[in-house]
C-alpha cells in the first residue's frame, strides 16, 4: 500500500523541524499532536531513505 504523497510531505515536515529543535521527543511529538512512535518511525525512514 502507497502512502498518500500529501501526508508523507506533512510528516518529513514534521521531521525536518524536529531536528531543528532542542526539544525531547515526548515533548515535540505533545506540542503536535503525533505518537512518540510515529515520531521515530519517520526519522528512522527518512535517515535510511537519505543515504
Amino acid at each position: 500500500m502507497k502512502q498518500d504523497p500529501e501526508y508523507q510531505a506533512k510528516c518529513l515536515e514534521l521531521v525536518n523541524e524536529y531536528k531543528l529543535t532542542n526539544q525531547t521527543m515526548k515533548v515535540f511529538s505533545e506540542e503536535h499532536n503525533v505518537k512518540v512512535y510515529q515520531l521515530q518511525y519517520w526519522l528512522k525512514k527518512y535517515k535510511l531513505s537519505s543515504k
